[in-house]
């Protein structure tokens, strides 16, 4: 029965006292662009320090980091099987010049290696042939994902110039819904600007809700905010934050501490 494979793996993720996950994001090396002193075993070392929940990796991580995953209270792995070159702003060696998205890797691969949940990016708001791809391979994954029990997250990204601060909420609203039409678990999504807005939209999905972090300009118009500081006006209504790598990089040990007792304690 798939759906006993979703709930035991996705309570791999969220803690069973509490019904959410802080998630940290440590794929970074894949989309965008690390330090030439870059460590990923120190930052998973500290990964386990602070308890953090789960992490989003690729698989060519999982396979070098799985020790860092042994035990009832080690982190749990979620593997990204997308890749895109839409992170790759101005200060990026290789700029992006075309607008490209596809999978580099399927659910078979993410259960041979553990993984509890696959994540992809659904980017919406730029060029309608990468929405396009888009629908295509989140739809095939997601019947993949529902014919193994793997639960299935779905990153929202708003993109693009024709994202500006009027319909912003709406296309965040829409690609939402289309993540969940199309058969997702689980949706990840910024913060719309206001907190009414925010609780409409998260209330109307039918779906387990995480708040993410968009620290560079993907869209014309997009709301600046501090995880923090929203925290305690949605907690109530989502199942965690996924958190940027940034964070764990730069050793912000502290903020990430006062995000996980928000989360988990209120």
């Amino acid at each position: 029965m798939s759906e006993a494979g979703k709930f035991i793996r996705l309570y791999q993720i969220l803690r069973h006292d509490t019904n959410k996950a802080v998630i940290l994001k440590l794929d970074y090396g894949f989309t965008s662009m690390p330090s030439r002193r870059d460590n990923v075993n120190y930052y998973m070392e500290n990964v386990v320090k602070l308890g953090i929940d789960s992490v989003i990796l690729t698989k060519g991580l999982i396979k070098r980091l799985y020790r860092y995953f042994k035990g009832k209270n080690a982190p749990t792995p979620i593997m990204r099987v997308d890749w895109t070159n839409i992170f790759r702003k101005e200060h990026h060696p290789l700029p992006m010049t075309t607008e490209s998205h596809i999978m580099y890797a399927d659910v078979d691969e993410a259960l041979s290696l553990g993984a509890s949940a696959i994540y992809l990016n659904f980017f919406i708001g730029s060029v309608e042939e990468i929405e396009k791809s888009n629908v295509k391979f989140i739809s095939s994954i997601a019947k993949a994902c529902s014919e193994e029990g793997l639960p299935l997250i779905v990153d929202v990204v708003p993109v693009g110039e024709r994202v500006v601060k009027e319909n912003y909420a709406d296309v965040v609203a829409l690609g939402a819904r289309m993540a969940v039409e199309m058969g997702a678990d689980c949706i990840c999504m910024p913060w719309l600007g206001d907190v009414e807005t925010t609780k409409e939209v998260i209330n109307s999905l039918n779906a387990y809700v995480f708040l993410t972090e968009i620290p560079l300009r993907m869209a014309k118009w997009q709301p600046e905010y501090s995880l923090i500081n929203i925290l305690d006006k949605v907690k109530d209504y989502i199942n965690g934050v996924v958190l940027d790598s940034s964070h764990i990089v730069k050793d912000e040990f502290d903020f990430i501490k006062l995000v996980m007792k928000k989360v988990h304690e209120g």
